[in-house]
Formats: structure tokens, sequence, C-alpha cells
């Protein structure tokens, strides 16, 4: 952890370069996929290393981070929910599965929407929808709140 810590605070350095709110964007989106990358760490100290790019980095960020989530739905959905069938066949077969598919179907991009919005992680709303049949769409927009 040490040492991921020197490289971010090394590469902080760039923070003024042109390209340094494209890199934080796809950092963040593969977030959504290693969940150990410290973005929400590196937007605060981005920003208060130069205050002058707040808008600029916190667009690039937010942009990032929802099409991470957006891809991890889609790619979820375009496995299919057979494969994870195949894995958990228990889980799948459950009364609250049952109860869940059903609800995430109705509600979905609200549970998405409201996840968003909180501190908590974005993946676990975003990978049930996509699993219980939901609509990926209306959830690209929210992500951007």
């Amino acid at each position: 952890m040490k040492r991921v810590v020197q490289k971010i605070q090394s590469f902080q350095k760039y923070v003024d370069c042109w390209w340094y709110p494209p890199v934080m964007a796809i950092l963040a989106a593969m977030d959504h996929f290693v969940i150990v990358l410290p973005v929400d760490g590196m937007l605060v100290s981005s920003i208060l290393i130069s205050p002058k790019r707040w808008l600029r980095l916190v667009f690039a960020f937010t942009l990032g981070s929802a099409l991470g989530a957006f891809s991890i739905g889609f790619l979820v959905h375009w496995i299919g929910v057979e494969v994870f069938r195949d894995i958990w066949p228990s889980m799948f077969d459950s009364s609250l599965w049952i109860w869940m598919e059903d609800f995430f179907k109705a509600h979905g991009s609200i549970v998405v929407l409201l996840s968003a919005m909180s501190p908590s992680p974005q993946q676990p709303a975003v990978i049930i929808t996509a699993l219980a049949g939901g609509s990926l769409w209306p959830i690209l927009p929210m992500l951007l709140l």
C-alpha cells in the first residue's frame, strides 16, 4: 500500500498537464472493475494541488466513474444471467433473489440513482440491476450526478 501511495504522489506532480484529467477519468472508470483504486482521495488531493482546475477535474472523474459503472453493468448484462446461474445456482433459485429480481426490474434505476448520490459503492446496485434484467440506459445519466 505504501508503494501505491508513493506512485500516486509522484503522479500528482503532473496535475497541471493537459492529459491529467483524461487519465484520471480512465482510472475512475477502472475503479469499478478493480475497486482498490483510491479515486476519491486522488480527486480531493488533485483539487487541493490545483484549485483553479477543480471543475475540469470533477467533470473528468464523474464522467469516468459513470462510464465505468455503465461498462460493468453492460458487461454483466452481456455475459448474461445464465453464466452466473451456472456458478451460483442456489442463489438464483432462492425466494430472496426472486423478490430482488422483481424489485430491481421495477426500481433498479432509482436504486442506482440513490447509490450514485451516496458515498456507498455503485457496483452492487449496477450489477444486480443488470442481472435482474433491468434497463441500463436510464442508469447512465443518473450516474453523472
